[in-house]
């Protein structure tokens, strides 16, 4: 590689950062792609794929987007497995319902789900659920809607407390606030259940 292929490896891996928005660039500046050549570009780009690919494996997730394609939640059809289930969470008295989608290890609140207006919960260096809830807003994925938010595209939290923090809009025990949809069992119920199953 020269100077060139290592400013192209820059900008491009810049833009994906920026598209994956999982997290604020320090750098405000987005480079400019170099003159490569035809051939030079495709060999960088196949170099860049590759690396996207494999950078998960070893757990950078800095260029995986959280943001899910739109699910139909009535023809979402849950395995009898650990990892596949409709849960929904509701606060009554704030007018909060949301969906979420237990999928192959991921929780996905999906697309229409109601949030809190606000986040009203601790906003200090030790917790960082008010941080998610701000960049979600920064990011158009929550904008509002009357006096709630809601998530303009279906997104994959790390835990159902940060999915639970971010509806509630301050902290949340996930396990036992999100339910199986149409029943009252907890997540942490229907987990022990399916775990004491296999």
């Amino acid at each position: 590689m020269d100077k060139g292929h290592g400013q192209y490896l820059e900008s491009r891996l810049v833009q994906e950062g920026i598209t994956a928005a999982n997290t604020n660039l320090a750098n405000g500046t987005s480079p400019s792609l170099p003159s490569l050549s035809e051939a030079a570009q495709a060999n960088m780009e196949t170099f860049i794929s590759q690396l996207l690919m494999e950078l998960p494996a070893i757990r950078v997730d800095l260029f995986t987007s959280n943001a899910k394609p739109d699910r139909q939640i009535e023809s979402f059809k849950p395995q009898d497995s650990l990892d596949s289930q409709v849960f929904e969470l509701t606060l009554k008295k704030e007018g909060i319902v949301a969906t979420a989608i237990l999928e192959e290890g991921e929780f996905i609140v999906q697309k229409g789900s109601l949030a809190r207006a606000e986040y009203i919960g601790r906003q200090n260096e030790k917790s960082y659920h008010w941080k998610h809830y701000n960049r979600l807003v920064e990011q158009g994925i929550l904008v509002d809607q009357g006096k709630h938010k809601v998530f303009t595209q279906s997104y994959a939290f790390p835990s159902t407390s940060a999915a639970g923090a971010v509806c509630y809009g301050r902290s949340a025990a996930g396990p036992v606030a999100w339910k199986v949809k149409g029943t009252k069992q907890t997540y942490k119920d229907w987990e022990a259940e399916k775990l004491a199953q296999n």
